[in-house]
């Protein structure tokens, strides 16, 4: 039995360090934004994720094809982001085409987080599923 203890121990701690480190890596590793997107239910809910930006656009990576709220965007493209403390309103639409660029920009700006989250999930870019997101400021 007190293997039993052992081993469950070490399979706890292990998964909650696991997730205290991709949270830390996440969270501390560079500019966080809050998207406020809707859910399928109607109802609207917060998410942290990363941003980058290139000239007068900002990318963001959230969710994968068939996603809700990105099905959305087609209809309703407008996004609310806080980012810095203030709400900022963007035209969201999915740009594929920038999968590669997202990651190159994400990489350069959060360097030693962005290596961690990748090799703790060993989902390196090329592997990555997700939709990159461009936002555009409204005028």
């Amino acid at each position: 039995m007190r293997l039993f203890y052992t081993l469950a121990g070490a399979v706890l701690g292990g998964g909650g360090l696991f997730v205290i480190i991709i949270y830390a890596a996440s969270e501390l590793g560079g500019e966080v934004v809050t998207l406020v997107k809707q859910t399928s239910a109607g109802h609207y809910s917060n998410v942290r994720v990363w941003i980058v930006d290139r000239d007068d656009n900002a990318w963001i990576e959230h969710g994968e094809q068939g996603d809700f709220w990105l099905d959305q965007l087609v209809q309703r493209p407008e996004l609310q982001v806080v980012r810095r403390g203030q709400i900022r309103h963007y035209k969201a639409i999915m740009d594929t085409a920038s999968h590669d660029l997202y990651h190159q920009l994400r990489a350069e700006k959060y360097a030693l987080a962005d290596t961690i989250i990748q090799w703790m999930t060993q989902n390196p870019p090329e592997a990555c599923t997700g939709l990159p997101v461009r936002l555009m400021p409204f005028p």
